[in-house]
């Protein structure tokens, strides 16, 4: 038995173990030796045989598919860092789950506001810009209201500002990179959620307005990685250089936290370190 086989059995076990039938609506029969679900139990409301499900348990069965492991996963009752650790260890990719409730939860938006000067956003699984800091506000929207995504929740996405924005669009110096970046992360977030009915409709309206969108749509670019640099011609601020760094909250898969840094001592970096001192 392989280590992890051996630990997803005691995981296992022990979820059994803290369950009674009773938790379940199962009528409970005869003596029970050990506290908790018997094997039988537990295969019957996966819908397993008790033979696969023991050998599950002693890790001797094998590769196990993602549709059992779903399948403990809602006998136990598992919770999403529980689900998580169950496909871990089957060393089995689980599905990517549904988006969250929209909306910005209260201490991301305070982080976000914390690190002004230092420009930053978070997006949504369809690149909704759901918060942003003064600074990120003043270089990528600055013809733009900063309570956009509160006012105009249908103006504020990332991607269509860069297709049917001349003003938003003229920023950026290598906008045809910029454009297959952002067009690719759009098609990995399609993949993880194709029933993400904001996606489906973002995705039609480009289609139908842009045949520059369309043409990259249809060239089927897949990216999940920073972009690592940008340019940009800024109508105020001049010539600007950035790298940006995207991180997913813990808990949130579906919200990207997209921060822009400047080379320490760069033009760019002192022009963000003036605004810090103003």
């Amino acid at each position: 038995m392989s280590r992890s086989g051996a630990e997803l059995g005691a995981f296992l076990r022990a979820r059994r173990a803290g369950l009674q039938p009773g938790d379940l609506g199962l009528q409970s029969y005869g003596s029970r030796r050990v506290a908790g679900l018997r094997r039988e139990e537990v295969a019957l409301l996966a819908q397993v045989s008790t033979s696969y499900y023991t050998r599950i348990e002693q890790g001797t069965a094998g590769v196990i598919s993602a549709a059992v492991l779903e399948s403990l996963a809602r006998t136990f009752e598992l919770d999403d860092d529980e689900r998580a650790h169950l496909f871990r260890l089957a060393k089995v990719a689980p599905a990517e789950p549904e988006p969250g409730p929209g909306g910005l939860d209260r201490d991301l938006d305070r982080l976000v506001k914390a690190i002004d000067p230092v420009p930053a956003a978070v997006l949504g699984p369809s690149m909704d810009i759901l918060g942003w800091n003064r600074t990120c506000h003043l270089i990528f929207g600055s013809h733009l209201t900063f309570e956009l995504p509160i006012r105009e929740p249908e103006r504020s996405n990332w991607i269509r500002l860069l297709f049917v924005d001349p003003e938003y669009r003229r920023l950026f110096v290598d906008w045809t990179e910029v454009a297959t970046d952002v067009v690719g992360r759009l098609r990995t977030s399609s993949g993880r959620w194709p029933a993400h009915g904001g996606l489906r409709e973002l995705i039609t309206d480009l289609g139908e307005r842009c045949p520059e969108f369309l043409e990259l749509w249809h060239r089927h670019p897949v990216r999940d990685r920073p972009l690592s640099g940008v340019r940009l011609a800024h109508p105020v601020l001049g010539p600007l250089e950035l790298s940006d760094v995207v991180l997913s909250p813990v808990g949130r898969d579906d919200l990207r936290l997209l921060i822009f840094l400047a080379e320490p001592g760069s033009p760019t970096a002192r022009v963000l370190d003036r605004r810090r001192a103003s």
